[in-house]
Parts: structure tokens; C-alpha cells; sequence
């Protein structure tokens, strides 16, 4: 209903997403969560490509979530290099995979020590 009477904005798409997601209605989540992400701009944009991203993960496909994350103007951002370091393994391509780590390093030393820890 939320969406029928607000489905021009992004934000009723953006809920649907993230509770699908929750959910683990993956593919539901993708539907959603590309809607979101075409209506979304800023912060929003990133927010939306990281949760469609992991949804692409966890359905297994793994190509679409890096490529995805891949186009979007990643700056300053530990969450989206963690997630691409992630996608860089699962595409079996390391050198992104260092890339990713060396950004987050620059990023946050502290934060990217951590993530080595939990990750190895």
C-alpha cells in the first residue's frame, strides 16, 4: 500500500529492499533495490548499491555485485572497500582484492587492521 501511494519516491522502494533483504528474500530484494538505486542520488546511492550488492552476493551472483559496486564513485568509504575487497576474492581477481585493502589502509588504519583480523 506504502508503495502504490508513494511509488514515485525511492524511500518506500528502499524499506521494501531492506526488509527483503533481511528476510533473505534475495531476489526480491534485487527487484526492489534496483528500483531504489535508479531513484536514488548521494548518500542514498551508496546506501542503496551496498545493500543490492550484498543482495547480489548472497543470491550468487557474484559478477553483478562487483560490477555493480564497481561503477559507483567510492570515496572515503570503509563499508564499500571491505565489500570490495570481499567481491574482488569471490571474482577470483587478488589484485583488486590488495587494491581494496590498500584503500581501506588509507582510509582508516585502525578499522582496516580489524577487518584483516576477522577476515584471516
Amino acid at each position: 500500500e506504502f508503495v502504490e501511494r508513494f511509488g514515485q519516491d525511492m524511500m518506500p522502494h528502499f524499506l521494501l529492499m531492506k526488509s527483503a533483504f533481511w528476510l533473505k528474500r534475495f531476489e526480491e530484494a534485487i527487484t526492489e533495490g534496483r528500483v531504489a538505486f535508479n531513484m536514488s542520488s548521494g548518500d542514498d546511492l551508496l546506501t542503496c548499491g551496498i545493500i543490492l550488492s550484498s543482495a547480489y552476493y548472497l543470491n550468487g551472483n557474484n559478477n553483478d555485485c562487483y560490477a555493480l559496486l564497481s561503477r559507483l564513485k567510492i570515496e572515503q568509504s570503509a563499508d564499500a572497500e571491505k565489500l570490495m575487497f570481499i567481491y574482488s576474492l569471490a571474482a577470483k581477481d587478488e589484485g583488486a582484492a590488495i587494491e581494496h585493502i590498500n584503500k581501506l589502509y588509507r582510509i582508516n588504519r585502525r578499522i582496516a587492521e580489524e577487518f584483516i583480523m576477522k577476515f584471516l
